[in-house]
Protein backbone atom coordinates (compact mmCIF):
# COMPACT_ATOMS: atom_id res chain seq x y z
CA UNK A 1 0.00 0.00 0.00
CA UNK A 2 2.80 2.65 0.76
CA UNK A 3 5.01 1.57 -2.16
CA UNK A 4 1.71 2.03 -4.39
CA UNK A 5 0.49 5.46 -2.87
CA UNK A 6 4.07 7.22 -3.38
CA UNK A 7 3.57 6.09 -6.71
CA UNK A 8 1.06 8.31 -6.95
CA UNK A 9 0.72 11.15 -5.14
CA UNK A 10 -2.69 12.42 -6.31
CA UNK A 11 -4.07 10.15 -4.18
CA UNK A 12 -6.97 11.39 -2.49
CA UNK A 13 -7.31 10.82 1.18
CA UNK A 14 -5.00 7.27 1.62
CA UNK A 15 -7.53 5.54 -0.08
CA UNK A 16 -5.11 2.65 -0.49
CA UNK A 17 -4.30 2.11 3.11
CA UNK A 18 -7.34 2.93 3.94
CA UNK A 19 -8.15 -0.15 2.63
CA UNK A 20 -5.87 -2.45 4.42
CA UNK A 21 -6.37 -0.76 7.61
CA UNK A 22 -10.04 -0.66 8.16
CA UNK A 23 -9.51 -4.83 7.15
CA UNK A 24 -7.02 -4.84 9.71
CA UNK A 25 -9.86 -3.46 12.27
CA UNK A 26 -12.68 -5.58 10.77
CA UNK A 27 -10.47 -8.73 11.20
CA UNK A 28 -8.46 -8.03 14.57
CA UNK A 29 -10.00 -4.59 16.24
CA UNK A 30 -8.95 -1.83 17.13
CA UNK A 31 -5.07 -2.59 18.28
CA UNK A 32 -4.25 -4.48 15.53
CA UNK A 33 -5.43 -2.02 12.97
CA UNK A 34 -3.71 0.97 14.90
CA UNK A 35 -0.53 -0.71 14.67
CA UNK A 36 -0.60 -1.85 10.64
CA UNK A 37 -2.11 2.04 10.60
CA UNK A 38 1.14 2.94 12.38
CA UNK A 39 3.32 0.50 10.33
CA UNK A 40 2.06 1.72 7.07
CA UNK A 41 2.51 5.33 7.90
CA UNK A 42 5.82 4.72 8.93
CA UNK A 43 6.67 2.98 5.88
CA UNK A 44 4.96 5.71 3.42
CA UNK A 45 7.25 8.42 5.64
CA UNK A 46 10.41 6.74 5.22
CA UNK A 47 10.24 7.82 1.32
CA UNK A 48 9.17 11.69 2.38
CA UNK A 49 12.41 13.91 3.19
CA UNK A 50 10.35 15.47 5.75
CA UNK A 51 10.54 13.71 9.36
CA UNK A 52 8.19 16.22 10.97
CA UNK A 53 5.74 14.78 8.03
CA UNK A 54 6.23 11.12 8.83
CA UNK A 55 5.23 12.19 12.71
CA UNK A 56 2.06 13.91 11.38
CA UNK A 57 0.99 11.00 9.11
CA UNK A 58 1.75 8.29 11.72
CA UNK A 59 -0.25 10.43 14.66
CA UNK A 60 -3.54 11.14 12.34
CA UNK A 61 -3.49 7.62 11.00
CA UNK A 62 -3.38 6.50 14.81
CA UNK A 63 -5.95 8.38 15.77
CA UNK A 64 -8.22 7.87 12.40
CA UNK A 65 -8.04 4.36 13.36
CA UNK A 66 -8.46 5.16 17.18
CA UNK A 67 -11.74 6.32 16.43
CA UNK A 68 -12.71 4.49 13.65
CA UNK A 69 -12.35 1.42 16.25
CA UNK A 70 -14.36 3.29 18.76
CA UNK A 71 -17.11 4.58 16.91
CA UNK A 72 -17.54 0.25 15.27
CA UNK A 73 -17.32 -0.99 18.73
CA UNK A 74 -19.43 1.50 20.52
CA UNK A 75 -22.34 0.78 17.89
CA UNK A 76 -22.45 -3.01 18.42
CA UNK A 77 -19.50 -4.05 15.57
CA UNK A 78 -18.12 -7.45 15.58
CA UNK A 79 -14.74 -8.32 14.03
CA UNK A 80 -13.98 -11.59 11.94
CA UNK A 81 -17.46 -12.64 11.44
CA UNK A 82 -20.39 -10.66 10.12
CA UNK A 83 -24.20 -11.10 10.73
CA UNK A 84 -26.08 -8.85 7.97
CA UNK A 85 -27.40 -6.48 7.31
CA UNK A 86 -26.93 -5.25 10.93
CA UNK A 87 -23.31 -5.09 11.07
CA UNK A 88 -23.83 -2.79 7.76
CA UNK A 89 -24.24 0.74 10.42
CA UNK A 90 -21.06 0.10 12.74
CA UNK A 91 -19.16 -0.43 9.68
CA UNK A 92 -20.60 2.96 7.64
CA UNK A 93 -20.01 5.21 10.52
CA UNK A 94 -16.81 3.68 11.53
CA UNK A 95 -15.66 4.52 7.96
CA UNK A 96 -17.08 8.15 8.33
CA UNK A 97 -15.40 8.73 11.82
CA UNK A 98 -12.38 7.88 10.30
CA UNK A 99 -12.89 10.68 7.58
CA UNK A 100 -13.66 12.73 9.85
CA UNK A 101 -11.06 12.53 12.18
CA UNK A 102 -8.47 12.55 9.34
CA UNK A 103 -9.69 15.53 7.79
CA UNK A 104 -9.47 17.20 11.09
CA UNK A 105 -6.23 16.17 11.84
CA UNK A 106 -5.00 17.33 8.82
CA UNK A 107 -6.93 20.37 7.72
CA UNK A 108 -7.50 22.18 11.01
CA UNK A 109 -5.61 20.35 14.04
CA UNK A 110 -1.65 20.51 12.11
CA UNK A 111 -2.33 23.70 10.99
CA UNK A 112 -3.40 25.54 13.99
CA UNK A 113 -0.55 23.95 16.08
CA UNK A 114 2.06 24.38 13.28
CA UNK A 115 0.74 28.41 13.63
CA UNK A 116 -0.03 28.41 9.57
CA UNK A 117 -4.03 28.70 7.82
CA UNK A 118 -6.45 26.06 8.53
CA UNK A 119 -8.39 25.17 5.69
CA UNK A 120 -12.16 26.78 6.23
CA UNK A 121 -13.41 24.30 3.30
CA UNK A 122 -12.10 21.30 5.03
CA UNK A 123 -15.39 20.04 5.62
CA UNK A 124 -16.36 20.14 2.10
CA UNK A 125 -13.47 17.40 1.49
CA UNK A 126 -15.21 15.81 4.00
CA UNK A 127 -18.29 15.27 2.46
CA UNK A 128 -16.89 14.97 -1.17
CA UNK A 129 -14.79 11.73 0.26
CA UNK A 130 -16.99 9.95 2.51
CA UNK A 131 -18.15 8.06 -0.77
CA UNK A 132 -14.49 7.02 -1.09
CA UNK A 133 -14.34 5.71 2.03
CA UNK A 134 -17.60 4.12 2.35
CA UNK A 135 -16.76 2.37 -0.73
CA UNK A 136 -12.91 1.13 0.19
CA UNK A 137 -14.92 -0.06 3.66
CA UNK A 138 -16.69 -1.73 1.31
CA UNK A 139 -14.16 -3.55 0.07
CA UNK A 140 -12.76 -4.05 3.32
CA UNK A 141 -15.82 -6.10 4.44
CA UNK A 142 -15.72 -8.39 0.88
CA UNK A 143 -11.82 -8.96 2.17
CA UNK A 144 -12.83 -9.89 5.38
CA UNK A 145 -15.77 -11.66 4.21
CA UNK A 146 -13.66 -13.98 1.60
CA UNK A 147 -10.95 -14.48 4.37
CA UNK A 148 -13.34 -15.75 6.94
CA UNK A 149 -14.99 -18.30 4.46
CA UNK A 150 -11.51 -18.91 3.34
CA UNK A 151 -12.36 -18.39 -0.06
CA UNK A 152 -9.15 -18.39 -1.08
CA UNK A 153 -9.48 -18.28 -4.97
CA UNK A 154 -12.06 -15.63 -4.84
CA UNK A 155 -9.65 -13.44 -3.31
CA UNK A 156 -7.28 -14.12 -6.16
CA UNK A 157 -9.83 -13.81 -8.74
CA UNK A 158 -10.81 -10.36 -7.14
CA UNK A 159 -6.93 -8.95 -7.50
CA UNK A 160 -7.49 -8.25 -11.03
CA UNK A 161 -10.58 -6.20 -11.13
CA UNK A 162 -9.61 -4.25 -8.25
CA UNK A 163 -5.96 -3.61 -9.91
CA UNK A 164 -7.53 -2.88 -13.32
CA UNK A 165 -10.34 -0.36 -10.64
CA UNK A 166 -6.89 1.15 -8.91
CA UNK A 167 -5.52 2.09 -11.95
CA UNK A 168 -8.73 3.64 -13.81
CA UNK A 169 -9.54 5.43 -10.43
CA UNK A 170 -5.99 6.69 -10.55
CA UNK A 171 -5.81 7.87 -13.72
CA UNK A 172 -8.93 9.26 -13.29
CA UNK A 173 -7.09 11.21 -10.23
CA UNK A 174 -4.50 12.24 -13.02
CA UNK A 175 -6.53 13.91 -15.15
CA UNK A 176 -8.53 16.16 -12.74
CA UNK A 177 -5.08 17.34 -11.48
CA UNK A 178 -3.72 18.12 -14.73
CA UNK A 179 -6.76 20.31 -15.86
CA UNK A 180 -6.31 21.84 -12.18
CA UNK A 181 -2.78 22.62 -13.11
CA UNK A 182 -4.16 24.02 -16.68
CA UNK A 183 -6.70 26.12 -15.23
CA UNK A 184 -3.96 27.73 -12.36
Amino acid sequence: SAALERRHPSAKGGATSFVIDFTALLLGGRMAATLVATFGAVLRGLSESQRRQMAVNVLTAMAATQAAGFVHSWLGGTTGHFEWPWQGVPIAAAALAYCLVRYTSLECVVPFVTRRSVNWQWLQRVVGDAPDFILAAVISVLVVTAIGHRMWGLLLVAIVPMVFAYRVYFRHLDRLARERRHRD
